[in-house]
């Protein structure tokens, strides 16, 4: 017989369990779903695969309100018939049926009529319509008809972006100018400038003094030619 884990940590203060592992509440892993995603995700996946998410929280109707008609199929006629033809509810080989009288709220088209019903019923898919119809049968609707849908809307002209709004209808303009407001624009005011600032670079400080300019433009060669001892050139 082998070592048992007793033997084999015989003489050791923790037995492998640390100093806390056998103590108190021990190394559980943190309190209820603490660790669903982290270390416990393995549990999450085998016994509570729809804990995370929105599927099946949503709103419900209590089923007290909730309409659960009773339905049967066109390939069931046949064995309900034959079971009710046993009872005496109904003649032998009938084929004019009340189906809300027997309990049943909607026809369905699951299978193959084996006759050419005639049927009476609150309800009944297209389906079920179209089988009996094409069997020689015809099926009499006692139920209230469905609101029909609300209008479509109209398609977009040829070029416009699909589900645009479109634009309103603008005003017809008047065919004479307004009396009393001149024709263009103002003369003194130019075209997209502000008033007060002239155009292009601002003048020299010397422009409106010309003879002050040229006599200190003349003054500056004849001090070079002193300092050199030669004189100007005309």
């Amino acid at each position: 017989m082998g070592k048992t884990k007793t033997s084999k940590h015989r003489g050791s203060r923790t037995f492998g369990r640390g100093h806390k592992g056998g103590r108190g509440k021990g190394k559980r892993g943190g309190h209820g779903n603490a660790g669903g995603h982290k270390h416990k995700w393995i549990y999450i996946l085998k016994y509570d695969r729809d804990h995370f998410g929105s599927k099946g929280k949503g709103f419900l109707r209590p089923q007290a309100v909730v309409a659960q008609p009773i339905t049967v199929n066109v390939g069931e006629l046949k064995r309900v018939c034959e079971r009710l033809e046993r009872e005496g509810a109904i003649a032998k080989g009938a084929k004019a049926i009340d189906l809300g009288v027997l309990g049943f709220d909607k026809l369905l088209g699951s299978g193959v009529p084996d006759r050419a019903w005639e049927l009476t019923v609150e309800f009944a898919s297209g389906s079920a319509l179209e089988k009996v119809k094409a069997a020689g049968g015809k099926v009499n609707l006692t139920g209230k008809p469905k609101a029909p849908k609300a209008a479509e809307k109209p398609a977009p002209k040829a070029g416009g972006k699909p589900g645009a709004a479109p634009k309103p209808a603008q005003a017809p303009k008047p065919e004479g100018k307004p009396e009393g407001k001149p024709a263009g624009k103002p003369a003194g005011k130019p075209e997209g400038k502000s008033e007060g600032k002239p155009e292009g670079k601002p003048a020299a400080k010397h422009e409106g003094r010309p003879e002050e300019k040229h006599k200190a433009t003349a003054e500056k060669p004849a001090e070079k030619a002193a300092d050199k001892g030669t004189k100007p050139k005309a």
